[in-house]
């Protein structure tokens, strides 16, 4: 995994936040 870049749960759950606002 590349450090700076969001992990799979931290991108889910962004795009989860981002969709159901």
């Amino acid at each position: 995994m590349d450090e700076g870049i969001l992990t799979q749960e931290e991108f889910d759950a962004e795009k989860k936040r981002i969709i159901g606002n």
